[in-house]
């Protein structure tokens, strides 16, 4: 129920600063989840070098994130020096859906740099060059 809310929480948060159309977020086709190494979409996961991968945009969008990582909702619960932050990392991968490529700017949500977040960081905040991104 925690990453239900969580993904819930992702999806509404690009709309608040992007002019989207945004309607039924209850019937979106966006499906995500957790997987180990091949998980039948042609891009595996291997070892630890991908935090996660979506395609999009259109409909069937999917979000995977790679199971083998430890990720944490609350890192106040979540003790692991290792965790990464869920909300962050899908707020990139919904970045994807939404039709964005990869930034160089490093503060970007989009930023194409890894990891682009550290274990136990946020990086919540769209910059100017996602909002440019998206309105394109």
């Amino acid at each position: 129920m925690e990453q239900h809310q969580q993904n819930n929480d992702c999806v509404h948060f690009w709309p608040t600063l992007l002019p989207l159309e945004t309607q039924d977020y209850e019937h979106a086709n966006i499906t995500t989840g957790f997987y180990y190494g091949d998980h039948g979409d042609g891009a595996p996961f291997v070892n630890k070098t991908v935090l996660a991968h979506a395609t999009g945009p259109g409909s069937g969008a999917q979000i995977h994130f790679n199971a083998a990582f430890t990720w944490s909702v609350d890192f106040n619960s979540e003790k692991s020096e290792d965790a990464f932050d869920l909300e962050s990392v899908a707020i990139h991968e919904i970045g994807h859906v939404l039709g964005l490529d990869h930034s160089s700017v490093q503060e970007s949500v989009m930023s194409i740099k890894w990891p682009s977040i550290q274990p136990r960081a946020k990086k919540l905040d769209l910059s100017l060059d996602d909002v440019n991104g998206a309105q394109i």
